[in-house]
């Protein structure tokens, strides 16, 4: 299952209904998107070519 939320202090408010009882312990696992802007793909990819 992956679902989004946002971190509040120590909280995640998860942003859709999820089946789950209350108290059920979960593990999350956070990843870090890297973004680029269109220009340093492009210095990038003209490095490689």
């Amino acid at each position: 299952m992956k679902i989004k939320g946002i971190k509040r202090g120590k909280n995640i408010e998860i942003s859709e209904e999820m089946n789950i009882p209350d108290g059920q312990e979960l593990v999350i696992e956070i990843t870090k998107e890297q973004l680029m802007k269109n220009k340093e793909r492009h210095l990038q990819l003209d490095e490689v070519w």
